[in-house]
C-alpha cells in the first residue's frame, strides 16, 4: 500500500523551507520529493491528494538531508545503468 509522509525540518539559515514528501510502500521508501515552495504540487499529480492529507513529522535537518541524498544516489544509479 502506498503512503506519503511529510517531513518538516523547519527552515535553513536563509529562511528556505526544509520539507519533503516521502512516498512509501509498506516499510520501503520509494521516492522523495523536495517540497521547496511548491507545496504538495511537488509530487506527481496521482499522489497529490495523498500529499494534501498526509501526516507531517517534525524532524531534524540531518534527517531531511539524508532523504534527499538517498534520492540523488538512487537517480545516479539509474543514470549509470541507462548509460551502460
Amino acid at each position: 500500500m502506498l503512503n506519503i509522509i511529510k517531513l518538516n525540518a523547519g527552515h535553513d539559515a536563509n529562511g528556505n523551507p526544509l520539507k519533503c514528501y516521502v512516498l512509501t510502500e509498506g516499510s520501503c521508501r520509494r521516492m522523495v520529493y523536495d517540497e521547496g515552495y511548491a507545496g504538495y504540487n511537488t509530487v506527481p499529480i496521482e499522489y497529490q491528494e495523498m500529499a494534501k492529507n498526509c501526516y507531517t513529522v517534525d524532524t531534524k535537518p540531518a534527517v531531511y538531508r539524508e532523504h534527499l541524498k538517498w534520492v540523488k544516489d538512487k537517480i545516479k544509479k539509474q543514470d549509470s545503468c541507462l548509460s551502460v
